[in-house]
């Protein structure tokens, strides 16, 4: 099985947000910076527009322009170091579908397009192909090029442009001035792992912001097939990832569980396990489906309340601090290990009937090491706001007060913690 198929598979369905641009827009650059492609959206009555400029001396000056006839705008676009050919990539709205998946241009306008199918090489009237199904599926799309990489090749007597489709672990090609699908050898596949290399390790360098998660991600699923020990490090760096969501779902038994989780944290133990050579398969001890850590740690526990929230009842939060920070010292820093659980009615709404004085809570991703707990209940006015990263108790708040200290280590889950969030936080001559 390819190492993008397991990603894909762990994954849920996508969700999707997209934004339309109304104005001209910059969308990329030669790989040497020298050309760049604008893109202008239609207006009533016009098409859309693609501009190739040439930079010099810091200048843009207009080299050629050609309609996108009846496309509204792609979501990626590439052109060559000599900006004589540009390539578009899926379509803002609905990528992965229609004819104009992937388009080649060139001075005179369109040279040729493709549909996924073709691409793929599968059957429009083949609704069960294994290839089709494997392209994951969102909302408004089909992300058949998920964990790609792209670029052009100029090594030969042929400009060619190339595609690693990461979920596949394949390559493609096509002659970029014909748009035709060429055929592949040895030679070209070890020329263009050489060059997909130098690129994805400049873009974790780069760390390049603003992209979509999955082409932030596609560099390290490319590092990860190629198994390079040289590259493991740049994997292992997102393990120490900052930035955790919090999620709720329902229990066997009806409790409502609240975990914190790293999205990259994730990933990279993902990557990593099928580096090693271990399944990365699923448990469910509350029911839901649960990712297996092994370079990481997870807490699994319980905290009680004084009451059932209710909806606008504020935010339960559960932080795991450093053993080396004093008990009277955890609000001086943030710690990373932080789950927030907002009672609104977008997190609790739909779980409130099964709402109770007893949250299970897991805490996934966790850095090994000593912690002990701290769970605070902001439930009185005036609350923090929805982007505090640590709460400060206050009088009608409730909190806890003791924690034995937890050790956290990598591939373990530590079980049955039980913090007291039940302490109702009084003035000082209450």
């Amino acid at each position: 099985m390819a190492l993008g198929l397991l990603l894909v598979v762990a994954e849920s369905v996508l969700a999707d947000s997209w934004y339309f641009p109304k104005e001209r827009y910059r969308s990329s650059f030669s790989e040497d910076r020298k050309f760049a492609v604008y893109l202008i959206p239609p207006k009533k009555n016009t098409e859309s527009l693609l501009e190739v400029v040439e930079i010099k001396d810091g200048e843009e000056v207009l080299r050629w322009k050609t309609s996108l006839k009846d496309q509204y705008l792609p979501l990626e676009v590439y052109v060559t170091n000599d900006g004589g050919n540009v390539v578009t990539y899926n379509q803002i709205g609905h990528a992965g579908y229609g004819e104009r998946v992937l388009s080649f241009y060139g001075k005179d306008g369109l040279i040729k397009n493709h549909s996924m199918e073709e691409i793929l090489h599968v059957s429009k009237a083949d609704k069960n192909s294994a290839l089709r199904e494997l392209a994951p599926q969102s909302i408004s799309s089909r992300w058949w090029d998920r964990y790609s990489i792209k670029f052009f090749d100029a090594n030969s007597r042929r400009l060619y442009f190339c595609i690693w489709l990461g979920i596949f672990d394949q390559w493609v090609a096509w002659d970029a001035t014909t748009g035709e699908q060429i055929a592949i050898d040895s030679k070209m596949v070890g020329r263009w792992k050489t060059k997909a290399r130098v690129l994805a390790i400049k873009k974790i360098q780069e760390k390049a912001e603003g992209l979509p998660p999955a082409q932030e991600e596609a560099p390290f699923v490319f590092l990860a097939s190629l198994k390079r020990s040289e590259d493991r490090t740049l994997i292992e760096q997102l393990l120490c990832d900052s930035q955790f969501r919090t999620t709720i779902r329902s229990s066997k038994g009806g409790i409502l569980h609240y975990t914190q989780l790293s999205g990259l944290r994730s990933f990279a133990e993902r990557l990593l396990a099928e580096w090693d050579g271990r399944t990365t398969g699923i448990e469910s001890p509350f029911g839901d489906d649960r990712q297996i850590y092994y370079y990481l740690g997870v807490v699994d526990g319980v905290v009680k309340l004084p009451e059932t929230p209710k909806i606008g009842d504020g935010t339960l939060w559960v932080l795991l601090v450093p053993e080396k920070v004093a008990r009277t010292d955890w609000e001086k820093q943030t710690p990373i290990h932080r789950l927030a659980a907002t009672f609104d009615k977008h997190l609790l709404g739909r779980h409130s009937s099964k709402a109770s004085t007893n949250f299970l809570f897991s805490i996934e991703g966790i850095t090994p090491g000593k912690y002990w707990l701290k769970a605070v209940w902001d439930k009185a006015e005036p609350r923090r706001e929805d982007y505090a990263v640590i709460c400060q108790p206050q009088q009608g708040d409730y909190e806890s007060l003791e924690s034995a200290v937890i050790t956290i280590l990598a591939g373990k889950v530590v079980e049955e913690v039980f913090v007291d969030c039940t302490h109702r936080v009084r003035e000082p001559n209450d």
